[in-house]
């Protein structure tokens, strides 16, 4: 957008909005499983701000209940027209994560680290004379630790409440323009999930509200999951008991 090159913290706070919406640590599914349990989880996700409404979906694998990998995909756009006009992006997530820590006989709760890159484009209807273009291509990067407790309350039904830290590195390029603009950051997130579901065997569905902050502004996202299991025990095949 108009001057970007000469303006670096433009934008920085709606990309960061963009990727807290993309990058929930309510993605990651391993703390849903069994210790020897595979599982195939599919995600939607609506969430937003003051000024932004989003949503999303996103696709998880994940292995022996300790390691996730996903693709996620996010939509998030304006809700009125600001400086720049009004503004949409779409971002494409992978990610992953990997539990250190499970909750269990040995540890009173669970922690994992998380690493995933975003790919992105912002568009505007704002009439760009600087530059002549009305786009402007993102990435960003993000990776830190999150913590976990299980509550059960009955044999198919646990609460997990969840905490995160996360630094955030951003890069945004208008088309045309020679120059870059990097900016890093601190987020910080809070999850509550809702588990249905036994957790040794069967499918799971988890509804995750969360709550994200970095440098004074705040977004939320609500995600439902729907996660296929498949144990390592022979008998057993995806969303088998």
């Amino acid at each position: 957008f108009e001057g970007m090159g000469m303006r670096p913290r433009i934008g920085l706070h709606f990309f960061l909005l963009i990727l807290s919406t993309s990058t929930s640590s309510a993605l990651a599914q391993g703390m849903f499983l069994g210790d020897d349990q595979d599982g195939l989880g599919v995600h939607g996700m609506v969430g937003g701000s003051d000024d932004l409404e989003a949503r999303g979906a996103a696709v998880v694998f994940t292995s022996g209940g300790t390691f996730d990998i996903g693709l996620a995909w996010a939509n998030t756009e304006t809700k009125e027209p600001g400086e720049f006009g009004n503004l949409e992006s779409n971002e494409v997530t992978p990610f992953l994560a990997f539990a250190f820590t499970r909750q269990g006989p040995k540890s009173a709760f669970g922690a994992e680290a998380r690493l995933s890159y975003s790919w992105g484009r912002v568009t505007s209807d704002y009439d760009d004379s600087f530059y002549g273009t009305s786009e402007v291509n993102t990435s960003a990067l993000l990776f830190g630790p999150a913590g976990y407790a299980e509550l059960a309350l009955g044999e198919s039904f646990r609460l997990m409440p969840e905490a995160g830290v996360y630094f955030v590195w951003t890069r945004a390029k208008a088309e045309g323009a020679e120059d870059s603009v990097s900016e890093s950051d601190l987020l910080a997130e809070v999850v509550l999930h809702l588990v249905l579901g036994k957790k040794e065997s069967g499918p799971k569905v988890v509804l995750s509200p969360a709550w994200q902050s970095f440098d004074g502004d705040s977004a939320w996202t609500t995600t439902l999951a729907i996660v296929f299991t498949k144990s390592d025990k022979p008998k057993t095949g995806w969303g088998s008991q």
